[in-house]
This record gives C-alpha cells, sequence and structure tokens, in this order.
C-alpha cells in the first residue's frame, strides 16, 4: 500500500491553496451600449452590486432625453431605456447600491424649470421621487446601512444641500452651507457609521472643500485652493461642469476621507484627511491634462483613481496602498487612444468589484460613440505548473 507523508500532504494543500492565488489582472473592455448619436458626452456612473456583483451603469442618453441605466457582468447589458420614464436633459449622475440590492440613481433635469431626482429599482422597475426642484446642478448620492439613501446637490441661489430620505417621497432637507459662492460640484461619501462627508468646489476662486455634519449642524474645511473649474480646464473648447468630474471622494477604514481632484494645470492631485483640518497632499500625475477623476477605495486601503488624459485621449488608472503612499503610485493606462482607437475625453466613474478589483465606467467619444465598461479580470495561477511542483514533493513508500 502506498502512503504520502506528512510532507507531501502538506505541500499539496499549499499548492492547492496557492491555486486560488492570481498573479495580476488584465483589462477587458466592454460595450455597455453602441448608440450613435443618443449618448455623446455621455454623462455616467458605475456602482457594484454587494449581493450578485452585477455592475449597474448609469448615463444619459442625450438626444433622446433619457437617463438609462445598464445592468450585467458582461455584454450584451440589460437596458433600462429610460429610468424616470421622462425627457430631460440629466446632468451630474450618481449611482449607488445597498445592501438589499436595490439601486438608487441621482441626477439634476435642466429641463422643465429644473429639479434634481432619485430612482430606485426594487425588481419591477424604476421608481422616481423629486427632491428638489428650481436651478439645481451637483448632486451625488450614497445609501446608509439601512438602505436608505442620502443626496447632495448644489442650488442656483448658492446653497449646498443634504437630503435624507425618510419614507416614500419623503425628503429631510438640509442646507449645508448658505451663499458665498457656486457650488456646482459635489461627490458625498458615508462613515461607518452612515456620518456623511461632502467634497465639492466654489467654482468662484477654485476651492475644494470638505463638509462634515456633526449631529444637526454642519462644518467645512478647505482641502485646496488650485481645483480645476469650468473656465480653466486647459481645453477651452468644453465646460467640465457637463463633461468632467474633476473631483471625487471615498473613505478609507479609520472613517477619515481621501479626495482626488484635478488641479488648475490638469494634474491630478490626493489629498488624506488626518485629522480636523490637517490634510495630507500627494501629486499623482505631474504631466498632461486629467479633465476627469474618480477614486475608489477597497477593504483592504488600496485606492484606485481612475483618469484621462485628454493631450492623448487615454483612460489611466493609478493605484497606491493608503498606508504606504510614501511609495508612490502605479500607473497603467487602461485604454490607449493610438493602439486601441478608443478616445476617452469626457465624463468616467470608478469602483471596486466584489473581487477587490477596479472596474471603470468611461464614454468614448470617436467613431460610433459608446458607453463602455473596462473590467479588471484576474489571472489565474498556472494550474500546469502547480501540478508538476506537486508531484515532485510528493514522497511514496
Amino acid at each position: 500500500m502506498r502512503k504520502m507523508t506528512v510532507l507531501g500532504m502538506v505541500v499539496i494543500v499549499g499548492m492547492l491553496a496557492f491555486t486560488s492565488l492570481s498573479f495580476g489582472y488584465t483589462w477587458n473592455i466592454q460595450t455597455v451600449q453602441d448608440v450613435s448619436g443618443q449618448i455623446e458626452g455621455s454623462i455616467n456612473s458605475v456602482a457594484v452590486s454587494p449581493v450578485d456583483g452585477n455592475f449597474h451603469v448609469a448615463y444619459r442618453a442625450v438626444s433622446a432625453g433619457k437617463l438609462r441605466e445598464g445592468v450585467g457582468k458582461s455584454e450584451p447589458y440589460t437596458i433600462t431605456d429610460s429610468v424616470t420614464g421622462a425627457g430631460g436633459n440629466y446632468r451630474w449622475i450618481s449611482a449607488a447600491i445597498g445592501s438589499n440590492n436595490v439601486p438608487w440613481i441621482t441626477a439634476c433635469n435642466t429641463w422643465s424649470g429644473g429639479s434634481v431626482t432619485a430612482s430606485y429599482n426594487s425588481g419591477s422597475g424604476f421608481t422616481t421621487e423629486t427632491i428638489a426642484t428650481g436651478t439645481l446642478s451637483g448632486s451625488a448620492i450614497a445609501v446608509r446601512s439601512n438602505n436608505s439613501p442620502v443626496v447632495s446637490y448644489g442650488t442656483g441661489g448658492g446653497d449646498l444641500k443634504y437630503a435624507e430620505r425618510t419614507g416614500a417621497n419623503s425628503w429631510s432637507i438640509s442646507t449645508v452651507i448658505s451663499g458665498g459662492g457656486r457650488y456646482e460640484d459635489s461627490q458625498i461619501a458615508l462613515a461607518s457609521n452612515d456620518s456623511p462627508y461632502i467634497a465639492f468646489r466654489n467654482d468662484w476662486n477654485y476651492t475644494l472643500l470638505l463638509a462634515l455634519k456633526n449631529g444637526s449642524s454642519w462644518s467645512t474645511e478647505t482641502v485646496a485652493s488650485n481645483v480645476m473649474n469650468s473656465n480653466n480646464d486647459g481645453s477651452g473648447s468644453l465646460d467640465d461642469d457637463q463633461y468632467s468630474k474633476v473631483l471625487d471622494i471615498a473613505m478609507d477604514s479609520s472613517d477619515q476621507p481621501v479626495i482626488v481632484y484635478t488641479d488648475t494645470s490638469g494634474h491630478v492631485q490626493l489629498k488624506v484627511r488626518t485629522a480636523a483640518n490637517t490634510y495630507q497632499s500627494y501629486s499623482v500625475t505631474s504631466s498632461g491634462i486629467a479633465r476627469s477623476v474618480a477614486i475608489a477605495v477597497d477593504s483592504h486601503d488600496k485606492a484606485y483613481i481612475a483618469f484621462n488624459d485628454v493631450t492623448k485621449g487615454d483612460l489611466l488608472l493609478a493605484s497606491a496602498d493608503l498606508a504606504n503612499l510614501s511609495a508612490g503610485f502605479t500607473t497603467e493606462t487602461v485604454v490607449s487612444n493610438s493602439n486601441d482607437g478608443i478616445n476617452v475625453q469626457r465624463y468616467l466613474d470608478v469602483a471596486v468589484q466584489n473581487n477587490g478589483l477596479p472596474v471603470i465606467s468611461f464614454f468614448q467619444i470617436n467613431g460610433s460613440p459608446q458607453m463602455k465598461l473596462a473590467v479588471a479580470v484576474p489571472e489565474p495561477a498556472t494550474v500546469g505548473l502547480i501540478a508538476a511542483g506537486v508531484l515532485g514533493f510528493v514522497r511514496r513508500k
């Protein structure tokens, strides 16, 4: 009777465990929708379901006057042609999903006097609720641990607002900051105790600010004084309020906000809050012009920063461990305009998949306009080499 030694058994167990590891990842570029003339300049957002891992991509169909959603893990995606069921020019689109697998999408509609809405799909199609009406901008959404959403947005009167859903068609709205600027861009993130943090810019003086909720009141901190705005995006041709995302926010494992933004030179900068009014600063890029930027942080505090370089039309991703930012960033080209023939000039977003790898939503501007996803796919360890290693270590009696 042949028996394996204990050493052989240990090696086999170790080798089998090793088969679950990955040596890296590759990028799978997927088309969510290809509709020429319908989604030009598409503003978009991507969220990942914590339940089934599906990607939910929210985007606007400009010529069709619709807010759309694409859902799936690979092509073909299931498209909801009209999330709101009504026509409009939808801007500042943001998507989020709670632990109950219900997607939420917020957007500002600049038609018919203006409004900010929140739409959700609990399984039988989307229901849309109007949060506020008027000249509104900069809407962003997050979902609390009780699966109810919160939304930040700016008003034409120069206020920044925060809305909490308290029930069906019921929203409690508070003023974060009143007057003193034009707050057209905001992004929101929640701490583990659901405390909201809102990153936003004042277009009047290029200032990036952070708002924190303390009980029933709000306080603000100045994060940076050189954030890109609609008049200095380096291109002189497009209004970045409409086609770009120049700031974003995420939370780290210690419940501190991590903020990324594009500065007045078009370079990507990172700010990590360490205490009240205290930030560590890091330069992600020092060349090119990034018109759009987004950030996501995984459960191990690895930050993924997606951005484009409009001087080339490329889509890039910078990554770094937040605990070791002094080591710098690893930057890779996800889509190359010159090599792949895909020009990435405008809005984008990034999220973390359930496997810990990034997924990026972006818009292809050239050729037939397309809403796309760049999905990081893990590369499995080579089974053949592992098997050979096992056989080499097994001794028989």
